[in-house]
């Protein structure tokens, strides 16, 4: 999949489950005032779904767009529930991969409600510092929560901060 290319749009069936298997991919919504928000990253070996989307006629609630030239496995999530009815280590796994990402959408939440957005940003450069480099600042300062501009104070503010340290 090139760069830029999506995996999945707003409002359209994805009855899939993806697996990243090289390159990054952005996970977004738009807001009415056409304004991107981005609720997460997935990189070589992450997992990516639309849990509405699995529903039975579901749609997905956000967009999937590739930021790098990416390789993805595209398994139907219907084959999954049925190997998981079957086979005990496939139910385990199947569990696995949705308690991690409920423990991961459980933190974002946390620090939207619990941080500011400089800790936010310390938070992300110490669990996944490469993402700095892979990324857009926009596409950070998104994520983030913050404008570009304010991206940039924060960055100065804690690099600052880091090197009197």
């Amino acid at each position: 999949m090139p760069s830029g290319g999506p995996v999945f749009a707003l409002g359209q069936p994805a009855p899939h489950v993806f697996v990243v298997l090289e390159g990054l991919l952005k996970l977004h919504h738009e807001g009415e005032d056409g304004r991107e928000r981005i609720k997460s990253f997935a990189q070589a070996g992450g997992i990516v779904a639309s849990i509405s989307a699995l529903q039975p006629g579901g749609a997905a609630s956000f967009s999937a767009t590739a930021l790098a030239p990416s390789k993805l496995a595209r398994i139907p999530y219907v084959a999954l529930e049925r190997m998981a009815d079957r086979h005990v280590e496939w139910g385990r796994l199947l569990r696995g991969v949705l308690m991690n990402y409920a423990l991961q959408k459980e933190q974002r939440e946390q620090g939207f409600l619990m941080q500011s957005a400089a800790q936010r940003y310390e938070a992300l450069m110490k669990a996944q510092p490469e993402l700095a480099g892979r990324i857009a600042q926009k596409d950070m300062a998104a994520y983030l929560g913050v404008t570009a501009v304010g991206l940039s104070r924060i960055a100065r503010r804690v690099k600052g901060k880091n090197t009197a340290d």
